[in-house]
């Protein structure tokens, strides 16, 4: 005690020294733990990353198990829903191209008894098949033309059943199956480098290559007045037997000159004169009227494309 009274300076100055001694440790010791949890947290991180870098990705079987279940319930989806699409048409038939032949030259005659005065004197009207008149198609084409001369006659008999006036003109589109399957070896070259190009040799459609949906199409031209048109329209979309798609339908007058007050209709005929004693009849005063619109007929140019759906039943 007495050292200490005596060198008050140096007891000070020791013990101002000891304490930032001690504060020095005690924050060398914090920084060196935080250091230390640091470099542990850095050493954790890189380790995943170098584990995740060098990992194989590769799905769990829980996950594997679960994309093929999703994924045979998407294929099963599509084909339920094929099916029920290629339902709503006519099947394809087996026939030989003479057989095709007499059933086309039966239907045009049945169409022309059918139609009778509707089709203008003149109009050959060979349903659009004109050039297998004489000369029978191809085998590979039958089937199908088959079934667009069925879905050609049901329309036009749709049209007779709604009193149409006339039928003046149907124009079809030809087939792929007219043209021939028969392509040179550069063709199919091309055709098999054009698909690797655009989904690396996976053409669109089925299993062997086949489109899923293919259409035909064929133009329609009919007089008739617009109950008749909108009648044989509705039983065309309404169809559950054919799928038919309306791509065009344009409906124009007959007579595109606008109709006047009495010059082209005439003025109306006066109205009976009553019989002595009895009063006017407002009625037979409107006898002799025309009507000014309402009346018209209409030309109709129709386009339609009907849905071929390949059959899945035998996939």
């Amino acid at each position: 005690m007495t050292w200490i009274k005596q060198n008050k300076f140096l007891t000070g100055f020791l013990i101002v020294m000891l304490a930032g001694v001690g504060a020095f440790g005690w924050l060398l010791f914090s920084a060196k733990g935080k250091y230390d949890d640091a470099a542990a947290a850095y050493e954790t991180q890189k380790n995943d990353r170098n584990r995740l870098h060098n990992l194989v990705p590769y799905p769990s079987a829980v996950n594997l198990k679960t994309l093929q279940e999703e994924k045979a319930q998407a294929v099963e989806a599509i084909d339920s829903l094929q099916k029920s699409l290629a339902a709503n048409q006519l099947p394809l038939e087996a026939i030989t191209p003479e057989k095709f032949q007499d059933d086309l030259r039966t239907a045009v005659n049945e169409v022309k008894g059918l139609a009778g005065p509707r089709i203008p004197p003149g109009n050959k009207f060979y349903l659009g098949f004109d050039k297998y008149e004489t000369a029978p198609p191809d085998k590979d084409a039958t089937g199908p033309l088959a079934r667009q001369l069925k879905t050609i006659v049901w329309v036009i008999e749709k049209f007779i059943d709604a009193n149409a006036i006339e039928i003046r003109e149907l124009k079809r589109d030809e087939l792929p199956e007219e043209a021939g399957r028969a392509k040179t070896a550069k063709e199919e070259k091309t055709a098999a480098g054009s698909r690797s190009r655009t989904d690396k040799g996976t053409p669109k459609g089925d299993a062997g290559g086949k489109p899923l949906v293919t259409k035909s199409g064929f133009d329609l031209t009919v007089l008739a007045d617009q109950e008749a048109i909108r009648k044989a329209l509705n039983a065309i979309v309404a169809s559950t037997e054919h799928f038919l798609i309306p791509r065009v339908v344009e409906i124009r007058s007959d007579n595109p000159k606008a109709p006047s007050r009495g010059g082209e209709l005439g003025a109306p005929e006066p109205a009976p004169a009553a019989p002595p004693g009895t009063a006017p009849n407002p009625a037979g005063a409107a006898a002799g009227e025309k009507f000014i619109v309402g009346e018209e007929r209409v030309i109709l140019n129709l386009r339609l494309e009907a849905a071929n759906f390949a059959d899945v039943a035998s996939k």
